[in-house]
């Protein structure tokens, strides 16, 4: 750390300082405290976190978090929140071969209230009355995010999300072929998340892979889904983790990836 040089000098020129600037130094020292006692748990890896706050604080609340997942693979993230949202650049690190920058933002959207964080690379437009689209260009493709929000009552009575996409994908003409569910709990929501891959029965169009997120909020329902190419899956897994784990509803949390980690306290023995 850049303090530990001026800490280990001699008490006595640690007693030439005013008051006033030993005040400052221990605010500064403070503010850039490193933290290790959350865990982080997307869909796919669960991370350990290091964070740059104050210790008490809320993680999200505004700073500066790293995360190292705890698999065989060497996976790390390492980015900003501003006001419990990711903000500006944030690197992704796949085995050191691959690494991703993203420049998160906030997004409002529409009548939905629905808050997340969005690449500032894409563009949102409404589909309907409860659909939202977000578009991000990678390269000479794109990635798109669809938003559905609605009431508790109305969802109660409509098919899964993912059927509902399964039949406008059919209707393209593109066919099922794979579907896979888990299961992903915090302390508030169960979310259903389903990975779907479609291919043309004619082989003239590529496979195309979706991935979609629900969940019944206690303000809502809500549910999103990215589609891509195969060649853009690691951009769009990103995407994918970024909203699932900074998304809300009329401000209830759609699923929180923080977790605090219980230290075992060891007390004298007799």
């Amino acid at each position: 750390m850049r303090y530990l040089p001026l800490l280990a000098m001699p008490l006595i020129l640690a007693s030439c300082f005013t008051l006033p600037d030993k005040k400052k130094i221990e605010e500064q020292l403070e503010k850039t405290k490193t933290v290790n006692d959350h865990t982080y748990t997307d869909s796919r890896d669960t991370y350990m976190v290091t964070r740059t706050t104050k210790a008490n604080g809320p993680i999200e609340e505004d700073g500066a978090v790293s995360l190292i997942a705890t698999t065989d693979q060497l996976k790390t993230a390492s980015g900003s929140y501003l006001d419990h949202f990711k903000e500006g650049t944030w690197i992704y690190n796949n085995n050191i071969k691959n690494i991703t920058t993203v420049t998160w933002s906030k997004y409002e959207i529409g009548q939905f209230g629905i808050e997340t964080n969005l690449s500032t690379k894409g563009s949102t437009r409404t589909i309907d009355d409860h659909t939202e689209l977000y578009h991000l260009p990678v390269k000479e493709d794109s990635i798109l995010i669809r938003f559905y929000a609605d009431t508790l009552a109305a969802r109660a009575k409509r098919r899964p999300y993912e059927d509902i996409l399964t039949d406008l994908m059919e209707q393209k003409g593109l066919k099922l072929t794979q579907t896979t569910n888990k299961i992903l709990e915090d302390s508030n929501n169960v979310i259903s998340i389903t990975s779907l891959i479609f291919t043309d029965s004619t082989g003239k169009s590529k496979e195309v892979s979706m991935e979609v997120a629900s969940a019944q909020l206690p303000t809502g329902f809500l549910a999103f889904a990215t589609m891509y190419h195969e060649k853009d899956q690691p951009s769009a897994r990103i995407m994918f983790d970024g909203v699932l784990t900074n998304l809300y509803l009329n401000k209830a949390r759609f699923y929180n990836p923080y977790k605090r980690i219980e230290r075992t306290k060891i007390g004298r023995r007799n």
